[in-house]
């Protein structure tokens, strides 16, 4: 039992983690600036919550580009 609560801290360092990572290096840019400041907030002053929240909405709060399918087939 002295193992569950290092390993709940743990997770939820890594989840803060990737969600800060991954606001600040995407590609993708929001449809509004105030929401982009306002996902950074609510990662930085509420971890867990604000992380699933970012995850959940990230969909719904960027613009994404069109893939572009251009496969290289080289025939022999």
């Amino acid at each position: 039992m002295n193992y569950i609560l290092p390993i709940a801290v743990l997770l939820s360092i890594v989840l803060w983690l990737w969600a800060m990572i991954d606001l600040a290096t995407s590609r993708r840019t929001f449809k509004d600036p105030a929401k982009s400041t306002l996902a950074l907030l609510m990662i930085l002053f509420f971890p867990v919550v604000g992380s699933l929240f970012y995850f959940q909405l990230k969909r719904k709060l960027v613009n994404r580009r069109k893939r572009k399918f251009n496969p290289e087939f080289n025939p022999h």
